[in-house]
């Protein structure tokens, strides 16, 4: 705790308390072993991406064994690892309700959309899922799945189960609620991204070419 405090305090970031990050470090440890028991397997398509394939409790530590065969304790893990693991043991917990603040981060957006998909059959068995994101990838794997259900109920995500808000950056943060439709939750926002990234790259491209024909 001392070197993260350090770290912390030189980015302007208030530690928490010593009593209140061992009580949150105690809770993960106490949900890692109901989940765990001695050990569990990752789902396979999720372990195709991370070379991740099992999660074991030895010593009373969190251990990650990978495609190489390979265990290495949770905390000397790839950032990736370290970012997953404690999603999944939340999805597979007897919680009802979970919070994913950042549900990208430092995952592969092939990762994203194997973990959103996770996610959704979760949502389906009956548990909430409160997820934040500003990842393209992931709204687009929920709403492929949304636009999935009139076609298939079994596999895709009956949009009557999703809610969508957006917020802004400002002095207030407001909320605003997006509409969903069958075709899924309104994207305009990313849309907006791609399209200033595809005016720029064929802007580069028209400068190029009247280049060359310069020439």
């Amino acid at each position: 705790m001392d070197d993260r405090a350090t770290i912390l305090k030189y980015m302007d970031i208030i530690a928490p308390p010593d009593d209140v990050a061992k009580e949150f470090i105690e809770k993960f440890k106490r949900m890692a072993r109901e989940v765990i028991g001695t050990s569990i397997e990752v789902p396979k398509d999720l372990s195709d991406v991370l070379g991740l394939e099992k999660l074991s409790i030895i010593d009373n530590k969190l251990y990650v064994t990978m495609s190489n065969g390979q265990a290495y304790p949770l905390s000397t893990s790839p950032s990736s690892i370290r970012s997953v693991v404690p999603i999944i043991l939340a999805l597979e917990s007897e919680f009802r309700t979970v919070l994913i603040d950042g549900l990208e981060d430092h995952l592969h957006p092939k990762a994203q959309r194997v973990l959103t998909k996770m996610i959704v059959k979760v949502v389906k068995s009956g548990k909430s899922i409160v997820l934040s994101t500003n990842s393209d990838y992931v709204l687009s794997t929920i709403n492929i799945m949304i636009g999935l259900y009139h076609k298939d109920r079994e596999r895709g995500l009956d949009p009557k189960m999703v809610s969508a808000y957006l917020v802004k950056r400002s002095e207030d943060f407001p909320m605003t609620k997006l509409a969903i439709d069958e075709l899924g939750i309104d994207d305009s926002e990313f849309s907006q991204i791609l399209d200033e990234m595809l005016d720029e790259r064929n802007t580069i491209y028209a400068v190029s070419y009247t280049h060359l024909r310069a020439h």
